[in-house]
């Protein structure tokens, strides 16, 4: 409470008017800091990290599976390929 505060205060009602005021600026000061700590328990909450997990494990099996299909197709193009007479074909 500043000094501005108490040189308005001149009568009962104006202690009153005071007291009510504080005491919405309490609740507001509390509902922003409560609104925090929700915030903050979700930020660390379990069922975020699951999430998290499960999206990383499905972009690395993506990304795995990328790298398998990309080298398979070249390891597939490289072997020479042969005939029915056993004899090596050339592929274009």
């Amino acid at each position: 409470m500043d000094m501005e505060s108490f040189r308005r205060i001149r009568t009962l009602h104006d202690i009153k008017l005071e007291k009510a005021r504080l005491r919405y600026e309490s609740l507001v000061a509390e509902n922003a800091m409560m609104d925090s700590i929700r915030a903050m328990g979700n930020l660390f909450s379990l069922v975020r990290y699951i999430r998290k997990a499960s999206a990383g494990f499905g972009t690395a099996f993506a990304v795995a599976s990328r790298i398998t299909r990309f080298t398979s197709g070249i390891f597939r193009r490289s072997k020479p390929e042969t005939g029915d007479d056993g004899e090596e074909t050339v592929r274009f």
